[in-house]
């Protein structure tokens, strides 16, 4: 699984998740802070099922960025519900990754 599990299902899981709310008939306002090319793929996808998509960058390193992005979604299309998958976290193995007792899972196998 390698030292990004976390990212690589993070970064995963947002896609399917912006690809079944297409499915089942929503426009999809995608964000990312640093990943232009992936989103746009995902905008293609979702258009590609016949709805609308918009991408919009904001580095939420940076507060004014963070704070200026809804706002600039609404310049574009309303925005009737909000999905939050970002998160910063230092890549862990499978070995060090802590289960629900805090002790490592390679301990607790």
């Amino acid at each position: 699984m390698g030292d990004h599990f976390g990212h690589r299902w993070s970064a995963a899981g947002w896609k399917i998740f912006a690809l079944a709310c297409a499915r089942a008939g929503a426009d999809v306002v995608i964000h990312h802070g640093h990943s232009e090319e992936e989103a746009q793929k995902v905008r293609e996808e979702v258009t590609g099922l016949g709805r609308r998509a918009w991408v919009f960058e904001a580095d939420f390193n940076d507060p004014s960025r963070a704070e200026s992005l809804i706002p600039r979604i609404n310049e574009s299309t309303p925005l009737h519900g909000l999905v939050n998958s970002a998160a910063i976290f230092g890549a862990l193995s499978l070995e060090n990754t802590p289960s629900k007792t805090g002790k490592s899972i390679s301990r607790s196998i």
